[in-house]
């Protein structure tokens, strides 16, 4: 099976017109910074609001379709994918907009400092979970 995704990558590669091919199948060397003393990041952690209610309460975070009911973006005729059947017509939340939810991001460098970063965006506990489990191993 290795074998045959290696001939697919090698005749993927003699397609687009690349002269060489490199895969590492295994450990990859660590990546050092190119100064000394760099400010590299020291630690990452991702949060999701306890509830919807409370992402609602708050102003919707960053997913703008978390908003209490009533709420213009939500309860409004809005033109949206799903306008065509009548059961989801009435609220654009009753089609699942808005299901994920809210990802709060905090990138903190080891500098004197501890500056620390923070980023919101959608996405909610899948994005947590990925930023928690494989991004921050970057750190």
């Amino acid at each position: 099976f290795l074998h045959q995704i290696i001939v697919v990558l090698h005749l993927l590669i003699l397609q687009i017109g690349c002269e060489t091919m490199s895969l590492i199948l295994g450990p990859h060397p660590p990546v050092e910074p190119d100064k000394p003393g760099a400010v590299l990041i020291r630690q990452i952690r991702a949060y999701t609001f306890s509830s919807s209610a409370s992402e609602e309460k708050s102003g919707g975070g960053a997913d703008c379709h978390r908003q209490s009911s009533g709420h213009w973006i939500v309860d409004s005729d809005i033109a949206n994918p799903m306008s065509v059947y009548e059961q989801y017509r009435t609220s654009r939340t009753s089609w699942g907009i808005g299901a994920l939810g809210s990802v709060i991001v905090e990138v903190e460098l080891n500098d004197d400092a501890h500056t620390v970063g923070v980023g919101i965006s959608i996405g909610g506990e899948a994005a947590c979970f990925m930023v928690e489990n494989h991004l921050s191993r970057f750190a």
